[in-house]
């Protein structure tokens, strides 16, 4: 009887396996096993690429400046906010690229045959792929400047004053050109990389700029204890009062750990694809957050206690007046601020490999193109975009659309409006579309008690707090009444059920 119950077992698992590799052929992807990716087996490398991954600008520029804001209560928020809704989403995100072992796409499209569900959700992939690109743009158009400032920097061309320094901020701004060669050639450097293989041109590179930016920030750290700003700068990150305990800053901080960590743009979903099948998906995701909140805590506490934040400073103006204006007149302060400028060029770069790899294992597995092919084409959307952030900053900044420039909807409809819904959708499908038994296969729980625990947690906990999160996005951003997304709401909802209750229905032909 238990033969019979095995080998009835193996026998569903290869139909539903044949079944998968037809409907991927009939809805004209590429069967997927002729596509492989190299596995990552080195745990002490892939922790390394792990902490370039999520090591990105907003920890260099939006961290310190909402924790100048918000302080304690801001961090109280970001640590939950990355406990109880980032974890359960980088979990889901790692299963998915390890299961499916390619990009977004065919990793949806994989999964979704062989649980003989819609393949539509195979166009989610699609909308990681294409936000993925956006941010990265926005990131290696901002990068770019570090070069600029580290040149002239050392060279002893960088003012020291207040005045000196928002001139020469306001003179790169009018310079298109420049920034545009600057942002060249950060490009040329991401296509350099992406084109060789995963082995050497994604994971040694992010690897030693993940160890890099781990080891400038300890440097930081020491310095500051050195210095006496440390003790300043922890008492300001952990300031907490009763005024700040607000919706608003607990709704940042969730919008802030999504765009941190990358969630929803296909960075944990990427190196999934990419681990090893005896690596924890539970103990990559807190090795993911912790890198993360310790990197961006320590970091903050450096800065914040040599630079006071007002209220009217903008991310600019902080990075790139505020701190070369206070270092200047410290012991070493050049050299330091060479460390600082080589911080904003590696998070800005290591994060940006991963977002345009995503692009590339696309589009090498959907249109069969060779991989320097396919990285030249993904390199190319990168520069366009990037080009119209540059330009929105220069030319292009009187052009508007409902009220908004350019460079605001680069950089707040990405963070605002689809991160957390892919992150929304993401959940639904793996918490309440895929079977059980896929995810179970995938987490390995090493105890039975846990994984109704985390199913229950991703399906109503994550659920409900991503759902809140997007209505009052939505309604902060583009001031939409709440009847109305409401309305809206239980429309998604009754769709969404009717997707659960009837996800079987005619799913050959979807």
């Amino acid at each position: 009887m238990f033969c019979a119950m095995v080998f009835d077992g193996v026998l569903c698992f290869d139909i539903a396996r044949h079944y998968s590799a037809c409907a991927l052929y009939c809805y004209g992807f590429p069967m997927v096993s002729l596509v492989q990716h190299n596995f990552w087996r080195h745990r002490w490398l892939f922790a390394l690429a792990l902490s370039g991954a999520v090591i990105s600008l907003s920890n260099v520029f939006s961290f310190p400046m909402a924790v100048s804001g918000g302080g304690g209560v801001f961090v109280v928020a970001y640590l939950v906010a990355h406990v109880l809704i980032a974890v359960p989403v980088i979990m889901t995100e790692l299963l998915i690229g390890r299961r499916g072992r390619h990009s977004a796409p065919h990793s949806l499209a994989h999964l979704s045959a062989e649980a003989f569900v819609s393949q539509r959700w195979r166009y989610l992939g699609v909308v990681m792929v294409v936000t993925a690109l956006i941010v990265a743009a926005y990131f290696l158009a901002f990068s770019g400047w570090a070069i600029d400032y580290m040149w002239r920097a050392g060279s002893g061309q960088l003012p020291t004053t207040e005045s000196g320094l928002r001139f020469s901020l306001t003179e790169l701004l009018t310079r298109s050109g420049r920034m545009v060669a600057l942002h060249t050639l950060i490009c040329l450097l991401i296509l350099l990389a992406v084109a060789l293989p995963s082995q050497w041109g994604v994971q040694l590179p992010v690897a030693v700029m993940g160890g890099l930016l781990l080891l400038l920030v300890a440097a930081l750290a020491f310095w500051a204890m050195g210095q006496g700003f440390w003790a300043i700068g922890v008492d300001r990150l952990f300031v907490a009062e009763a005024s700040l305990w607000q919706i608003d800053i607990w709704v940042r901080a969730v919008a802030l750990s999504f765009y941190s960590l990358g969630l929803g743009l296909g960075i944990s979903l990427v190196l999934g694809a990419h681990m090893d099948t005896n690596f924890s998906i539970g103990g990559t995701a807190l090795w993911v957050i912790l890198v993360d909140l310790l990197w961006g805590l320590v970091f903050a506490a450096v800065v914040l206690g040599f630079v006071q934040i007002t209220p009217s400073t903008d991310a600019l103006a902080f990075i790139f007046v505020e701190l070369p204006q206070s270092l200047a007149g410290e012991q070493n302060g050049t050299a330091w601020l060479l460390v600082l400028f080589a911080v904003v060029l590696l998070s800005g770069l290591s994060t940006a490999l991963f977002l345009v790899k995503h692009a590339v294992m696309w589009l090498h597995e959907r249109y069969r193109w060779p991989r320097y092919g396919a990285a030249a084409v993904a390199t190319a959307a990168v520069w366009v975009l990037g080009f119209v952030v540059i330009q929105s900053l220069h030319e292009w900044r009187e052009i508007r659309f409902y009220g908004a420039t350019l460079l605001d909807w680069f950089a707040h409809v990405p963070t605002n409006l689809i991160i957390p819904m892919v992150c929304l959708l993401m959940v639904i499908y793996t918490g309440w579309i895929l079977p059980a038994h896929q995810v179970i296969e995938e987490l390995k729980p090493k105890a039975e008690h846990r994984f109704p625990l985390w199913h229950f947690h991703l399906r109503f906990v994550t659920t409900l707090a991503l759902l809140a999160v997007l209505v009052i996005q939505v309604q902060a951003a583009w001031a939409v009444p709440a009847l109305l997304q409401l309305v809206f709401l239980g429309v998604l909802l009754t769709l969404g059920w009717a997707v659960y209750r009837y996800r079987h229905w005619d799913w050959e032909s979807s």
